[in-house]
């Protein structure tokens, strides 16, 4: 008697281990993928955490950073220190900074606030760059006026996560 040996039979319609593992990870990846170009951007926060830096040498007197819906005040703000607050505005939005210099001169900044995801916004205030001083005896007539001096400058820095902005 002969034995006959029959082969095993594979059902040709089921896909094996190997393939649905391989669909899976395609797919945790395009969402992945997805999430970071469109998600963070159709997701509004709870507001933003906003960090006021002095980083020039004389105190701020009464600064103020107003937004929409709200402002943050301080009685003052002493040279080369930091504070800061969380605030419910989500998305972009303007502010403004206004403050008094050590001298008793008003300063009032604007600047756009544009956070993306989880950051904190530190605003850094700077001194602006010194004016020069203008000698009358080579001002022309024909010449430009001399520019008033700038003041104080408002940089605007995220610290977070890398969005490219």
């Amino acid at each position: 008697m002969e034995r006959q040996i029959a082969e095993p039979t594979r059902a040709a319609a089921r896909p094996s281990n190997m393939m649905k593992l391989s669909l899976l990870l395609n797919a945790i990846l395009l969402a992945w993928v997805g999430y970071a170009q469109v998600g963070r951007h159709l997701l509004v926060g709870d507001g933003v955490s906003i960090v006021l830096a002095n980083d020039t040498e004389s105190t701020m007197l009464d600064p103020t950073i107003e937004f929409p819906g709200g402002s943050f005040h301080l009685p003052e703000l002493a040279a080369w220190k930091a504070v800061g607050t969380s605030i419910q505005v989500p998305g972009q939005f303007d502010a403004t900074l206004t403050y008094k210099d050590a001298d008793g001169g008003s300063q009032s900044r604007k600047f756009t606030i544009k956070p993306i995801g989880e950051l904190l916004v530190v605003l850094h205030v700077i001194p602006g760059p010194p004016s020069a001083p203008v000698d009358a005896s080579e001002a022309a007539e024909d010449a430009l006026p001399p520019s008033p001096p700038r003041g104080p400058r408002v940089i605007v820095s995220y610290q977070g996560e890398n969005t490219n902005i």
